[in-house]
């Protein structure tokens, strides 16, 4: 599953026809349900984001643009 995710990262989304890239958007889909699950199971809440993109990159924005 890690190595879909790294490589649809890698290729930076770019190539619509590989076909990993369904499989890591269901992978993608059930890391974060699990995430989720984890952490209502901790009593930790998701923050809400805004649908406002920030002016600022994120981590993950950063990560991906090295």
């Amino acid at each position: 599953m890690l190595e879909r995710i790294r490589h649809a990262v890698d290729e930076g989304f770019v190539n619509t026809s590989d076909s990993h890239l369904l499989e890591v958007v269901t992978d993608l889909r059930t890391l974060l349900e699990d995430v989720e699950t984890e952490m209502t199971n901790r009593g930790m809440k998701l923050k809400k984001l805004s649908s406002k993109p920030s002016a600022r990159p994120g981590k993950m924005q950063k990560l991906m643009h090295q």
